[in-house]
């Protein structure tokens, strides 16, 4: 019988679930907390976007900043979860995945999904359930994992 994993996550909190059977109850195998995820732009930067020098006499402009301070510390906790769940798999703990994050966070982590992750995920669901009780989560799932 295959044993299933369910993350549920957002930026600041990841939970991950076990479900032995396919229809059954979830227990809870891990949770992390990731404080700076809550965290405004503001708190994580101390000052602006640089500002470069121009070209030869022409006035200086503000760097454009493709990633915010905010994203990247999203982006270090999507890789700290999937190396969590990496580390699930290569030591056979679950045989199949499903996610469940808040749909923000879901894309940032999707690249970051190892390939043999994504060989293993039966389906990702676009919502913020991880402050939800077991049977919540539970009832967001299909009935037969």
């Amino acid at each position: 019988m295959p044993t299933t994993w369910i993350l549920a996550a957002n930026r600041s909190h990841a939970r991950i679930f076990s479900a032995d059977t396919p229809a059954a109850g979830l227990t809870e195998v891990e949770s992390l907390l990731h404080e700076e995820g809550r965290l405004h732009e503001g708190d994580l930067v101390s000052d602006g976007p640089g500002i470069s020098s121009g070209v030869a006499g022409r006035g200086g402009n503000q760097m454009n900043r493709d990633e915010t301070a905010r994203h990247q510390e999203a982006q270090q906790f999507g890789r700290q979860i999937c190396g969590l769940l990496d580390e699930g798999l290569r030591q056979k703990r679950f045989d199949q995945l499903y996610i469940l994050c808040e749909p923000g966070f879901l894309g940032l982590i999707r690249p970051i999904l190892s390939p043999g992750l994504k060989q293993h995920l039966k389906s990702e669901i676009q919502k913020n359930l991880v402050a939800q009780t077991p049977e919540e989560i539970r009832s967001a799932l299909p009935q037969y994992l």
